[in-house]
């Protein structure tokens, strides 16, 4: 993977430099030994809260290099993370997880971005920036997270505008394979004290790191960029933040080596055997025109406010994904192999999201919530998988097939 990487920070004009990302509001709590999250839908010290936790602080996703879940999961003890391309990520918490990627299917490990919980698995799996802190929950968290989150939950929080001051940030980095990072957070009041604003930014890329043996091209490059504005503001007893994001991945063809394994046909294990005589893993005889895209959007609204006692909370949400790829999945050369096997993906969802919460902790020290969701996605999948054989096999053995799915999940 991308190692070596340096990063600068820099101060812009009258902006000042902040040695870590910002938080406002109910913005993460650190201390020496104290993280607090809201794991509960409340905000506790990670040590008072019986679930198991691992919590990750805006600064230690920078100090770490953690660019997304895929960070995460290497520092997680019992999480891992596979992915079998840009739009299925297979998340496993204590070996819980789902591999099934068809319209209908739900994963078993949940992911939310600002509480609003992600239904395709590959709108979760975005890069981060301006993220206040990252929760991982081991399951069963059914409770309060839903039926698909049998192997756990992961909460992404981002950076709420902070109202109290006005700075921007600059961080910039590069590595080998000519790896590029830029991103840039703005934050201050506008006008009054009321309304606060706040835009981040992320551009980052990298050439490929494996090669296609018969033209030298690349293979596994990737562009990724994304932009996240929000408001927040207050009227009486209400607190408001309205946010809107978008992001954009463009990957380049995955190097696909074939592994034997005790099943295979002895004849076959010798010619992968000769084909691949001198070539490491990071060569391939993949197709350098192959690709993985996806594009991201969702706007976001919540009201939080307090009557006596109680405190009510509002959830608003829409997000729509899109992603295609086109892969080659054989990783070798024809001829001398006699077949060629292509997967052509277009996915398209849009989910929106109602929440209303009430909760109260009690003189005693107990607590409770209640509330009421909705949760309504369409899903379209056209998925084709192009045959191509060679002599001696048929022509009949030859063929385009095509699965259309359509889906609607509430």
């Amino acid at each position: 993977m991308i190692s070596s990487k340096a990063r600068l920070r820099l101060s812009v004009g009258a902006l000042a430099l902040t040695g870590a990302l910002a938080s406002a509001g109910t913005a993460i709590a650190q201390s020496a030994d104290i993280i607090t999250v809201t794991a509960q839908r409340r905000e506790q010290s990670v040590q008072d809260v019986p679930v198991a936790v691992t919590a990750f602080s805006g600064a230690d996703l920078r100090d770490s290099s953690i660019a997304g879940v895929e960070g995460i999961a290497e520092r997680t003890p019992g999480f891992t993370m596979t992915r079998f391309n840009i739009g299925e990520p297979q998340l496993y918490i204590r070996g819980i997880g789902s591999t099934s990627d068809s319209a209908a299917g739900d994963p078993s490990v949940a992911v939310s971005v600002d509480e609003v919980y992600i239904g395709r698995a590959g709108g979760g799996a975005l890069s981060f920036f301006d993220i206040e802190r990252v929760e991982v929950l081991r399951g069963p968290q059914g409770t309060l997270y839903g039926r698909n989150a049998a192997g756990g939950a992961v909460n992404i929080i981002t950076a709420r505008p902070d109202g109290s001051q006005q700075f921007g940030e600059i961080t910039l980095g590069y590595g080998n394979f000519d790896d590029r990072h830029f991103s840039a957070v703005l934050n201050g009041p506008i006008g009054d004290n009321t309304l606060a604003g706040r835009l981040a930014f992320l551009y980052q890329s990298h050439d490929g790191y494996s090669e296609s043996v018969p033209t030298g091209a690349d293979l596994g490059g990737a562009t990724s960029w994304g932009l996240r504005g929000s408001l927040s503001w207050s009227e009486g007893n209400w607190d408001f933040l309205a946010q809107a994001d978008y992001a954009q991945d463009d990957t380049d063809g995955q190097a696909r080596v074939p592994v034997p394994s005790t099943n295979t046909n002895p004849a076959f294990v010798g010619l992968i055997g000769a084909i691949r005589t001198g070539l490491d893993e990071r060569q391939s005889f993949s197709d350098p025109d192959t690709f993985q895209r996806r594009d991201s959007w969702g706007l976001l609204f919540r009201a939080d406010t307090s009557f006596g006692d109680l405190d009510f909370t509002s959830l608003t949400s829409y997000r729509s994904l899109e992603f295609s790829w086109f892969d080659d999945l054989g990783g070798l050369p024809t001829p001398p192999y006699i077949l060629r096997v292509e997967d052509i993906n277009e996915d398209e969802a849009w989910q929106f999201t109602q929440e209303f919460r009430l909760s109260r902790t009690m003189d005693n020290g107990a607590f409770w919530v209640a509330g009421l969701y909705l949760f309504h996605e369409e899903v379209d999948r056209n998925e084709r998988f192009i045959v191509d054989a060679r002599p001696p096999l048929p022509v009949i053995a030859s063929g385009d097939v095509t699965f259309f799915q359509q889906a609607t999940n509430q």
